[in-house]
């Protein structure tokens, strides 16, 4: 069975996607290699490959069951303003941030302490 992309790596991916971009680098060839380096969620970037192949657009492509709904939604702000590398680094920072806000785990409550 598929599993959802761990919020980790959607980081990663959309770093290295943003990073690609910018380079210039074709769309599919951006996909296929991120099938190569990411190969525990290839069948999921398969997906979104078949669904721009078939023309959907990258975000219609994406598969709310394996990507976070912010990314998408970013991804196609990044697609109709014409911004999507600038945009997917955007969302990739903002998920650095939920990922460290869900991750806080308090030691010691609501304690503040004063030297």
């Amino acid at each position: 069975m598929e599993k959802k992309i761990t919020l980790e790596n959607q980081i990663f991916i959309a770093k290295d996607f943003s990073s690609e971009l910018t380079k210039g680098t074709p769309l599919l060839k951006i996909l296929c290699d991120l099938k190569e380096k990411y190969t525990s969620y290839a069948s999921q970037i398969n997906k979104m490959y078949e669904g721009i192949r078939e023309g959907e657009s990258i975000s219609g492509s994406m598969d709310k069951k394996y990507f976070n709904q912010f990314l998408i939604a970013m991804v196609e702000a990044g697609e109709e303003t014409g911004t999507l590398d600038e945009t997917l680094m955007k969302a990739a920072e903002a998920l650095e941030i939920e990922q460290k806000v869900m991750s806080y785990k308090p030691e010691y409550g609501a304690e503040v302490l004063f030297y």
